[in-house]
């Protein structure tokens, strides 16, 4: 027994002599711990949150909190009949327990029953309009139905609650936009990937307005520039229409969708709609023929910056690749952008392969680099990640790596239909899924060499 499993052990045994409150104090840290980490080096602390709670509930079996939390971890792990049986468990001794119908929700939505889902989160939306999270779920679950007019609305009304960087400008309300001076505003500042995807919208309001400011940050500033040519393209915060341009709207880029994007085709407009310069393709063009030679060019990227918690369902374990790896006359290169050094070497140890780690570039931030290099890739296969979507939109040829069925993800949009998308069932694994990539990426390469 290795000294962690053993203070584990230790714990538990300390954790039976304590009150239910105070059981409940141990396993909130736990989870907080295991958020806080995002990563999978956390999996041991959510296993001890998992069995403390279980214990927790043997002990007092009528402990709603604790059985909502261990609903929740279940979730986090795909355990989705377990976590709708806790929830039904809850709701069957009080059928309006908040929670229990939100989560019961989530999990339904999970695992495809898409009509449950949005009875349950209708239900609560309609309760507290105002609550964003219930609103994105519910409106995840409208795209899911592929009714997206009231989908977007739904949307919109999560997104109210949102910080507004510039109060003194009107917020647009489906007022015409013909002939007007617009700022488009980011949705989401962290991660890059969402505003990646509604940028598709960009290019056809573009051609509306008379002028447009477009938000944007740092990662993005010179893949917009290049982009959206002669356009104002501003870091957020700054203010470059002061003293020379009265807007008449700013308008936060996905409640365009509400008059873009109401109908399934009207997805499929755009599908290279950001554009690296000529100068970068050919510089990453001439560095990755010279390592891969004649070989087939492959960017992989396994997992998300979170791989455990709610979001931990969307990513792979690299260990799984091996069918993928093992194929011969394949360059890979790894996109991935975060910390993933003891990852690739062990697959490169257990797969007798090599996994090309690019120099001269932050995949994390660069985006007009990461740009080039997908387009210099003859495939990516990624999971759900910003760089899957940049790829996308960049119009490089892209696998990607997915759940069936989400409520806490928006990029299964059909934005990008030249995109592959190679989905897993709830109750299906990671592996059997890159066993059929492995197949169809072993024929594209025969094919490559005829």
């Amino acid at each position: 027994m290795n000294k962690k499993s053993k203070n584990f052990n230790n714990f538990t045994s300390l954790f039976k002599q304590k009150s239910i409150e105070d059981r409940l104090f141990e396993a909130n840290n736990l989870i907080n711990f295991v958020e806080l980490k995002k990563d999978r080096s956390a999996l041991p602390e959510l296993e001890l949150a998992i069995k403390l709670l279980k214990e927790n509930l043997l002990d007092y079996g009528d402990c709603e909190t604790s059985t909502l939390l261990l609903a929740r971890l279940f979730l986090w792990q795909d355990r989705l009949k377990e976590a709708l049986e806790l929830c039904n468990k809850i709701l069957n001794l009080n059928k309006y327990n908040y929670l229990g119908l939100h989560i019961r929700g989530v999990v339904q939505l999970h695992m495809g029953e898409v009509d449950r889902a949005i009875i349950d989160l209708l239900f609560l939306h309609k309760i507290n309009p105002e609550h964003g999270l219930v609103a994105w779920n519910l409106a995840n679950a409208y795209f899911s139905d592929k009714k997206y007019k009231l989908a977007w609305s739904v949307f919109d009304r999560a997104n109210s609650v949102l910080f507004n960087n510039y109060p003194r400008v009107p917020l647009w309300s489906g007022e015409d936009l013909d002939n007007t001076n617009i700022i488009l505003t980011q949705y989401n500042s962290c991660g890059g990937g969402d505003d990646i995807m509604y940028a598709q919208i960009i290019p056809e309001v573009l051609n509306i307005v008379k002028s447009a400011f477009i938000e944007t940050d740092p990662r993005t500033f010179s893949l917009y520039q290049q982009s959206f040519k002669g356009q104002n393209i501003f870091l957020s915060g700054d203010t470059p229409w002061v003293d020379h341009t009265k807007i008449d709207f700013q308008i936060m880029v996905p409640s365009l969708g509400t008059l873009f994007r109401q109908e399934e085709f009207q997805f499929k407009n755009n599908n290279s709609y950001l554009k690296p310069a000529h100068t970068e393709i050919k510089r990453w063009d001439k560095l990755i023929k010279k390592i891969a030679n004649k070989n087939l060019k492959v960017g992989i990227c396994w997992r998300s910056l979170i791989s455990i918690g709610l979001t931990g369902p969307f990513s792979s374990n690299l260990d799984d690749w091996g069918e993928i790896l093992k194929i011969p006359n394949i360059s890979f290169f790894e996109l991935q952008y975060d910390e993933s050094e003891k990852e690739r070497q062990r697959a490169e140890n257990l797969f007798n392969t090599e996994i090309h780690k690019l120099d001269n570039v932050d995949m994390m931030t660069e985006f007009e680099k990461i740009s080039a290099i997908c387009l210099n890739m003859d495939i990516v296969i990624s999971a759900v990640t910003t760089v899957a979507l940049i790829a996308n939109a960049s119009g490089a040829r892209v696998w990607e790596l997915r759940p069936e069925y989400t409520a806490l993800d928006m990029s299964g949009l059909p934005c990008f239909p030249n995109r592959q998308i190679y989905s897993r069932g709830h109750s299906e694994s990671w592996k059997t899924v890159l066993s059929q990539v492995a197949k169809d990426l072993n024929k594209l390469m025969n094919e490559s060499r005829e």
